[in-house]
């Protein structure tokens, strides 16, 4: 299981997509982890109460958690009451989820964020990391 940044080469940028995704997985699901799979260099990671697919891509990690759960551990993080209704409020949280996920992301060189109606083809090349890592442009906290 996908754990950190330990398992790239480390002549490559390390890099690790945060997607909290609450509910059920939509049908077309494993496809989006084929997109995955297409890019062995980058490294994904869910919190999520879905059930575990079994032919996940050995760069994608799952986090099992409760939507609730999640709702006290981003208000015990950022110090508010954060208890949306539904769960997609959750992606007005982007802008801190360094803050939120500091441990998912320590050792990586990037994080960033996606959401599963987003495809990737084969960015990664033959297995390094794209190009435009080479600028060294972050944001505030590391986010790509």
């Amino acid at each position: 299981p996908l754990s950190s940044a330990s398992g790239l080469d480390r002549g490559m940028r390390s890099i690790l997509v945060l997607i909290p995704y609450f509910g059920r997985w939509p049908e077309w699901f494993p496809l989006y982890l084929e997109s995955c799979r297409a890019n062995p260099s980058v490294h994904w990671r869910f919190f999520t109460d879905c059930p575990l697919p079994p032919d996940a891509p050995p760069n994608v990690g799952f986090e099992r958690t409760e939507f609730d759960v999640y709702c006290d551990r981003v208000s015990q993080c950022l110090g508010f009451d954060f208890k949306p209704a539904r769960a997609y409020k959750v992606c007005d949280l982007r802008p801190a989820f360094g803050e939120i996920h500091a441990e998912a992301i320590a050792g990586y060189d990037y994080y960033g964020y996606g959401d599963i109606d987003d495809g990737f083809g084969g960015h990664t090349g033959n297995g390094g990391t794209p190009n435009v890592l080479d600028v060294k442009h972050a944001g505030p906290h590391g986010g790509i």
